[in-house]
């Protein structure tokens, strides 16, 4: 589904913009938490589930035609066992 698809039917489902830009910073913030809780944990299945989200959350702030956090980001504001980690 395409970015301006996905916009229109958030929007047709009485979303505003703000509300969007709200909904992909959650996403961009669930995505460093996991990245960052996959690359701290110990155990490789804690790794592999977040690992797992994490790739979700980036697909999810791509089709919003959004940025997805660089490894420096990630490193500098995720947090282990955040909100949105496995």
């Amino acid at each position: 589904m395409s970015d301006t698809h996905e916009l229109l039917k958030l929007k047709a489902e009485g979303l505003h913009e703000w509300q969007i830009e709200l909904y992909e910073q959650e996403l961009r913030f669930c995505y460093v938490n996991a990245r960052y809780t996959s690359k701290a944990c110990g155990g490789h299945g804690k790794a592999h589930q977040n690992e797992l989200i994490a790739e979700k959350y980036k697909e999810k702030i791509k089709e919003f035609g959004g940025r997805v956090p660089t490894e420096k980001e990630v490193n500098r504001w995720g947090r282990f066992n955040g909100d949105g980690s496995y």
